[in-house]
């Protein structure tokens, strides 16, 4: 019965590792926009704050 037991928190340990390793992921989309004129800013560097490593990229024609 003892076997058993360990056997089974075995498996429910290594089970749970095997989720957790897995990466989440996220899309972020949206346009930058100017305030004052209402069009959309071309060439606009867009950084996502606290990640490790840093992520970024930069606005096309439509913001």
């Amino acid at each position: 019965m003892k076997r058993f037991y360990f056997l089974l928190s075995c498996v429910l340990t290594l089970t749970t590792l095997t989720n957790a390793s897995n990466a989440i992921t996220q899309t972020v989309r949206g346009t930058v926009i100017d305030a004052v004129s209402g069009f959309p800013l071309i060439g606009a560097n867009v950084v996502l704050l606290n990640s490790d490593p840093i992520l970024g990229t930069t606005t096309d024609i439509n913001g």
